[in-house]
This record gives C-alpha cells, structure tokens and sequence, in this order.
C-alpha cells in the first residue's frame, strides 16, 4: 500500500530559520507544530517558545545533555528533550542561551524578549482563502494571530492571555497553540467579534451548521484503513445557502480509539491519529448521531 506523504512534509519559511550560535558549533530554530518561524523575531514576554538545536556542521538535530540561560529573570529553559528546548520569556531584556549537546558540542545564543503591543487576529487557514466565508455552529476552529511590539516588529510565541467575544456567549477561545494561532468555539449563529484585551477585534459571521452543504473525504491513501499509530488525512468543505465557503472541524465519537486535531492549524484539514484497534467513527461537531466518515483501526498495517 502506498504511505501518505503529508505528514513527511516539513514546511519552512523562506529564509532565516535558523540562528547559529556564537561559536558556529549549533543551529537554534524557533518550532511551531511542524513549522520554522524566523528566528530573528524577538520572543513575547510571558510567552512560551519551542525550540530546536542542530548540528550546524550536519544540520541533524542534537541530544541536548545540558543548556541554560544567564539570564531567568528574562528567559528561562522550561524543559529539554532530545534536541527539543522549550523556553519561558519571563520580562523584557536580553539573555544568553547557553547549549551542550551529548557529545560535548557547545554554543551560546542570545535571545531578545519585548512586552507584546497589539494582537490581531486573522482569516482562518483555507484553500482559496477568499474573504467571504463563514463558520459554521459548534466549530471549533484555529484563528491565526499576529504579535506585534511597540515599534510593529512581529514576536513569537505562545500562550497569550485568552481573547474575548462579543456577544460573550456566542463564541469562547480555549487555547492559544504553539502554532501561532488561537483556537475559539463558535456557539451561536450571528456576527461575534473576538478581540485580545486593549486590542482591535475580528468580526466573524457564524452560521447554522444545519444549514451548511458538506463534502468530507479521506485524502491519504490509506483508503479507510488505518494502522495503529498511523494518521490519515481528512478534508472538511462546506458551502451555506448562498454559496460562502463554510467552515467546521470533525470530532471523533470515542477518541480512545482515535484523535482528531488540525493539520498545522488548518480550518479544513484534519489528522486523525488511530489510538486502538476498532471503528473510528467521525462527526460534525454538536451532532454525535449522523456518522459522516469512518475508518476501520486494524493492529496490522495491510
């Protein structure tokens, strides 16, 4: 059987991905769900950062046996594993990183941290990505943001303080992703303005999700049969009654046989990740009863 490919797809931006430290030895790039952000970007103060470090002679990623930072009143290392360094920017300065891999590889970078001036909230990730779309009731959907400083320079980061919505019970944000984007939950149809404190909003129209034409289909080959531990790929279109695109994740209906999240925070694209073998059933979210996709988990792959 062919293998998918899409999760063997690394994307990068188009330049300065990778910070080398001062003594040329190591690589630092900054990592959000698959993906290399420019690490020239200063890191938001009270934010989190995911990191990789690589040999800057072999570019293969290292075993960081030890790093630390001169500074933990600006940043701290939170956690290493493998040649991952989950960092804290805990206030506005600068601090040196410093870095030894298992093989006794050593390097130092410096890191900037500025307090965050304004978040603004964009369009969600879609094929065509035209203006006039809507979300549908019940999504769940992941809403890219931007992190600017006080003099428009972009940030990295993640975990920013929760937006809010207007009307309050029409939609609520539950996480802000290392993918640079914020997930909210759209309850009520209307039009609800999501907005970061002190901050511009986003208006977004939310439709019923009953009044919304799906096509869902499996794009990965896998042809609905899923290995354990194997992930496919599934795509989500819809279109409302006067032909917007319309947009909604799909949940699965017992996910300790399988998982669904958004690819790279995709609003129409999603893995879904076979955990035990059995049925995994797929669901348009607030409708457990209409089954629209299933795949069959085997222990084997076939």
């Amino acid at each position: 059987m062919n293998k998918p490919l899409f999760l063997s797809i690394v994307l990068f931006t188009a330049c300065d991905t990778t910070m080398t430290g001062s003594q040329g030895n190591l690589q630092l790039s900054y990592t959000h769900g698959g993906l290399f952000e420019q690490v020239s970007q200063p890191v938001a103060a009270g934010l989190q950062a995911d990191t990789v470090i690589r040999n800057a002679a072999t570019d293969t990623e290292i075993t960081i046996a030890q790093a630390n930072s001169n500074n933990t009143e600006v940043i701290d290392v939170l956690s290493i594993e493998e040649g991952r360094m989950d960092l804290v920017a805990n206030a506005a300065g600068q601090a040196t990183l410093s870095v030894t891999s298992d093989t006794g590889l050593q390097d130092e970078f410096t890191v900037d941290v500025r307090e965050i001036s304004t978040v603004t909230f964009g369009k969600p990730t879609f094929s065509g990505n035209s203006d006039d779309f809507v979300i549908a009731t019940s999504a769940s959907i992941w809403i890219p943001r931007t992190l600017m400083d006080e003099g428009g320079e972009s940030l990295t980061g993640y975990g920013i303080e929760l937006p809010t919505s207007v009307p309050a019970e029409s939609a609520e944000a539950r996480e802000d992703g290392a993918i640079g984007s914020t997930q909210v939950h759209f309850r009520l149809a209307g039009d609800v303005e999501i907005a970061a404190a002190n901050n511009e909003g986003r208006t977004f129209t939310v439709v019923d999700i009953a009044e919304v034409s799906w096509s869902i289909d499996m794009v990965d080959g896998y042809d609905g049969q899923l290995p354990v531990g194997a992930s496919g790929l599934v795509q989500v279109e819809g279109t409302d009654s006067i032909g917007r695109t319309a947009l909604s994740d799909i949940v699965s209906t017992d996910e300790t046989i399988c998982s669904v999240s958004a690819f790279l925070g995709s609003a129409e694209s999603y893995i879904v990740t076979a955990i035990a073998e059995g049925v995994c059933d797929l669901v348009l979210p607030g409708d457990d009863e209409t089954i629209v996709l299933s795949y069959n988990i085997t222990n084997e792959d076939s």
